[in-house]
Order: structure tokens, then sequence, then C-alpha cells
């Protein structure tokens, strides 16, 4: 058993190391923390908004989520959200829009996606909320 392990080993520790570099590299956002903010979405009637991720960038909050129409219904699916910065006694103190990339204006389900750069300091006791514009 001791020489299976002398020849072993080495060759599993590299392996070892090397997906655990691989890993690292494939982290989701580049590598930055996700905030723990709360996150609330008001989505309208026939669309479907995932919770949004929070990402803590060197500018500020980075905002990331999806939008997508479950059917025919709405007519149109929004073409902008409304994200806005809440904090911890419930107040509004900041808000952008942001313009979801993608397909969702055709017939039937399609899903598009937000990415939303701010410059918010945004704490674990902070709400993101995410609304359309029919919700807001």
């Amino acid at each position: 058993m001791s020489r299976f392990l002398t020849r072993n080993v080495p060759a599993l520790m590299g392996v070892l190391a090397a997906l655990a570099a691989s890993a690292a590299s494939a982290a989701p956002y580049g590598g930055d923390p996700l905030v723990g903010a709360r996150t609330e979405v008001k989505p309208m009637v026939g669309v479907h908004i995932s919770q949004p991720d929070v990402v803590l960038t060197a500018q500020g909050a980075r905002i990331h989520g999806s939008v997508c129409r479950t059917g025919v219904m709405p007519l149109r699916a929004p073409s902008t959200l409304r994200i806005e910065h809440v904090d911890a006694a419930g107040h509004v103190v900041e808000t952008m829009m942001a313009l979801p990339a993608g397909d969702t204006w055709g017939r039937g389900p399609g899903c598009s996606y937000y990415d939303l750069q701010t410059g918010w300091t945004v704490q674990s006791t902070d709400t993101i909320r995410v609304l359309t514009p029919e919700t807001a």
C-alpha cells in the first residue's frame, strides 16, 4: 500500500491542483463576490423575473438577472426594468433603469437578460427590488 501511495500521491496532487485552478477561473462574474442583500421582484402578468444576483465590483453593485415571457400574453414584454435600492428602513434610496438584452418580443415564450452596473454601496441589510414599468 505504501508503494502505491508513494507513486500516485504526487500525480493525484497535480490533478487536484489543476482542478482547483480551473474552478477558480470558472467562478461566476469573474470572481467578484455576491452581496447577501435581500432581493424582490414584482413581475407583470405573463412575465417571469428571476431573483437577481447582486455582485460586488470595484465600481459598486452589479445587478444581473433574467426576464422571460411565459406565454402569448402579455402582448408586449417589458422593454425596461426599474431597479430599486431599498435601505434597511424600507426607503428607496436609489433607482436605475435596466434594458433587457435579447428576444422577448416575438410570440410565445422567450427570455432576455439584464446586467446593470451601478455605483451603489449595497449592505446585507438592504433590498434590491426589480419591477416592470407596469408594476412600479
